[in-house]
Formats: C-alpha cells, structure tokens, sequence
C-alpha cells in the first residue's frame, strides 16, 4: 500500500517533523510505500490547491493522512474539501494535535477519519486491513464518517518503550535544504509527554486520552543509547550542515537521571569530535547549579 502524507507547516520557518518521520518509518518497516507533500508558502510545496492536487494524482496513494496543529486545522480542512471535491477517492485522515484534543470536529469537516492518539500502531493495522478488504471501520485508534454517521473505536494502544520504533525517517524530507533554511538547526524528539499539567497546555487533554490506553506511565523517554545513536547518523552524514541538534521535547529535564547520562555521552560522542551543540526547553524551577553544571 501507498500512503501519502500532507503537512502544512505554514507561519514561520521550515521545519522538520518527528512524528511524521516516526510513521513513515513504521509503515516503511511494515512493507509500504510511503510519499511527502511538505506545504510551505515559501520553500516547500506552495498553498495552491491546483498544485496540490496535481501533486497528489501524480502520486496517486491508497490513502492520504493530514497532520496539524489547530493553527493550522482550518488550511488542512481546505485541503481535504478541495481533493474531495475534484474526486479524490482514497481515505482522507486527519492526524496531529487537533484531531485528539478536538474529535467532535470530525463530523463537520471533510475527513473520512480523525486519528486519536498514538498512531504508530494503529495506522500500520489500518493499511494491513485496506490491503486485505478487512473492516478498516473497526480499528482502534480511528474516529471514523460512514454514511453520515461517526464511528468512535477508542483510543489507541501506544507504545510505552519509545526505544521498539524504529529510527525516524530522514529519506522523505530534503535534510539540506531544511537544515540549510534553519540555519543548521536539527530537529529531532527523544520523549513523549509531561510531568505537569499545566493549564494553558495541552498535555492535560492527551493525558486523558493516554490513560484509556496504557497503564504505563505518560512521560516516556528513549533511553540514552537510543537517543545517541538515532541522532548520531544523520550528523555524521551532515555534519557541516549541523549546529545544533534542537530536541522539540516537552520536558526532557523532567528526568534529571537520564539528562546527566545524556548530557556526558553527547559531550564525548558529538560536541567533542563535532563542535555541535544541544538544544532544550524546561520550566525554569528545573534549572539548578547541578544542571547548569553538567549541560555539556
């Protein structure tokens, strides 16, 4: 099978995306053909609904996921009535942030389905059943609109040991031209989730969600071999186009354990043979002298 991914990634500067490049890898692992339709008003695919569709009958997938933000949710909705409207056939799914946190939209939009959580398992199954004439309509992990009704399957089952997926995908996006525009900035993610719940995140809604499916515990974390060893590749492969590998981690100095063993082993494996340093967010009642210590 063939799955194509949209990703408006509009308002600012190119980006990279860790949550597509984790699925594509899992779909690719699984034995499918996996295509990329970057949007970027300026040096990706343009915001024209002619050349996107161009572009998606050239590929012509089995089925076609959209990622976004609720910034951007109004763009991709856009994108998903003009397709339908020009006979677009395959399955239109809606992944991201705000299909999780805002499933009820799902019946006024122009998506077949809405993924709700964690897809990394449930997209392979639901390409395995379009494969072979299975009931796509049950699996879990989809919201999905069959004749004017919606289908509500639950959440998904995640993934609680981050280090099981395979290593995110740098061959669907141009890693030169992106590092390039982002002034030799890497984009990469080691964890999922927060400790906190603060109000004016979201972190509080996906947690809900996460505790329908998983009994572990919300923050997870790859382990320190793992996080050096998914980055350490593509730096050696681009290592004068890299700077800074920027983490897009909600917390990683949640862990203050793991953020010492890091912080000692990218020191020796990366900054010390490479001249390329870290980036990180935090709260800033997490920054002490122990940390500010051991940074690199």
């Amino acid at each position: 099978m063939k799955m194509l991914f949209i990703y408006p990634d509009i308002g600012g500067n190119i980006n990279f995306s860790p949550a597509i490049q984790i699925l594509t890898a899992c779909l690719k692992k699984a034995g499918n053909d996996v295509d990329l339709i970057h949007i970027h008003e300026k040096y990706g695919v343009p915001v024209d609904h002619d050349v996107i569709f161009s572009k998606v009958m050239e590929i012509n997938p089995d089925i076609i996921g959209v990622t976004t933000t609720t910034y951007q949710y109004e763009l991709s909705n856009e994108i998903a009535k003009n397709l339908k409207a020009r006979g677009v056939k395959p399955l239109i799914i809606l992944g991201g942030i705000h299909a999780i946190i805002s499933p009820d939209d799902l019946g006024s939009s122009y998506f077949d389905a809405f993924s709700i959580g964690e897809a990394e398992k449930s997209l392979v199954e639901l390409l395995r059943r379009l494969k072979t004439g299975g009931d796509i309509y049950s699996v879990k992990g989809f919201n999905f609109k069959k004749d004017g009704k919606i289908i509500q399957n639950g959440p998904p089952e995640v993934v609680s040991d981050l280090d099981e997926l395979p290593p995110k995908d740098y061959e669907l996006i141009n890693v030169q031209k992106i590092l390039t525009l982002r002034n030799k900035w890497l984009g990469t993610a080691f964890s999922r989730g927060c400790p906190y719940t603060c109000t004016f995140c979201m972190n509080h809604r996906l947690r809900e969600t996460f505790k329908l499916s998983c009994s572990s515990s919300y923050y997870r974390c790859q382990s320190v071999d793992r996080a050096i060893g998914d980055i350490l590749p593509i730096i050696e492969k681009y290592k004068d186009l890299i700077d800074v590998v920027d983490t897009d981690d909600d917390l990683l100095l949640s862990d203050k354990k793991w953020f010492f063993e890091f912080a000692e082993r990218f020191k020796k494996e990366i900054f010390e043979p490479y001249g390329i340093k870290y980036s990180l967010e935090s709260r800033a009642d997490l920054i002490d002298d122990e940390i500010v210590a051991k940074r690199l």
